[in-house]
C-alpha cells in the first residue's frame, strides 16, 4: 500500500502565484485521497516554495512537509511516534479564518473528491500499469483482451475480496475518515474538476 499522508503548506501574503497575484495568508493541509489529483497538489505545494524562495525569509518554513499516518515497512516505534504527532497536528484543524488568525498551530484541511466511476477506472489503470510493481498479481488476475472485460473483472474482484485489495479502490470517505483519525474535524471538500493539471 502507498503511504497515507497529510501534506501542509503555509501561504503568506508576500507569496505570489504563477499568475503574479498574491496569496491570502492561510495555512492549508490536504488529505491525499488517492486518484483525486493528490500527487499533483503535493507537487504544487512544493513548487510554491521554489517559486517564492527569493522573496521569502529563509528562516520561514513555507512548505512544511507532511505528516504520515501510515507507511509500509516503517518500524512500529516510529509509526507510533508519527501517528501521535499527526494526531496533535490534526487538533489544530479549523474552518476558514481571517488572515490574522493563522499561526503555527492551526490550519484548514482540504480534500479533493472525484466521480467514483472515473476514480475506479483510474485505479484500474494505476494497478495494471507496468510502473506499479505491487499490482502485478492484480494485473495477472484481471487484465483481459478488452477494457470492458478488464473492468468487469475488477468489479467482481472488489466485490469478492473487498476494496482493500489496493488502497486506490478504497472509498474516498474511508480515506478521509482514516486521514482525520476519525476525529470530528472540519474538512473543505472540492471536486476533482477544480484541480487544474
Amino acid at each position: 500500500m502507498p503511504p497515507i499522508s497529510v501534506p501542509y503548506v503555509q501561504l503568506q501574503s508576500n507569496m505570489q502565484m504563477k499568475s503574479g497575484r498574491h496569496f491570502e495568508t492561510h495555512n492549508l493541509s490536504m488529505i491525499h485521497v488517492h486518484k483525486c489529483g493528490g500527487t499533483s497538489l503535493i507537487t504544487a505545494f512544493r513548487d510554491l516554495k521554489v517559486h517564492n524562495e527569493q522573496d521569502l525569509n529563509t528562516s520561514q518554513n513555507v512548505y512544511s512537509g507532511m505528516h504520515t499516518l501510515y507507511s509500509q515497512g516503517r518500524s512500529m516505534q516510529r509509526s507510533e511516534r508519527t501517528w501521535n504527532e499527526t494526531g496533535e497536528f490534526l487538533n489544530g484543524a479549523m474552518t476558514y479564518q481571517a488572515r490574522n488568525a493563522w499561526d503555527k498551530t492551526n490550519h484548514m484541511m482540504v480534500a479533493v473528491v472525484r466521480d467514483p466511476l472515473e476514480r475506479f477506472i483510474s485505479a484500474v489503470g494505476q494497478v495494471t500499469s507496468d510502473k506499479f510493481k505491487s499490482g502485478k498479481g492484480l494485473k495477472e488476475k484481471c487484465v483481459k483482451g478488452n477494457a470492458s472485460d478488464t473492468l468487469r473483472c475488477f468489479v467482481k474482484l472488489v466485490k469478492a475480496d473487498g476494496y482493500w485489495i489496493d488502497l486506490h479502490f478504497a472509498p474516498m470517505i474511508m480515506e478521509i475518515a482514516f486521514a482525520t483519525m476519525g476525529k470530528d474535524l472540519p474538512v473543505a471538500i472540492f471536486p476533482f474538476e477544480e484541480v487544474s493539471m
